[in-house]
């Protein structure tokens, strides 16, 4: 399993996120994920 991601969240941004599941043993061997997100506030307060 590999992980990704960024170093570091900024302040007003958007992330977005998919997990693709691939089984090379079954067909079609390639699943698609859902898009995920979520934001970061513009402010901590």
């Amino acid at each position: 399993m590999a992980g990704y991601g960024p170093l570091s969240l900024e302040l007003g941004k958007t992330y977005y996120w998919k997990v693709n599941e691939v089984n090379m043993v079954e067909e079609p061997n390639t699943w698609e994920g859902e898009i995920w997100s979520f934001s970061t506030p513009e402010y901590l307060g």
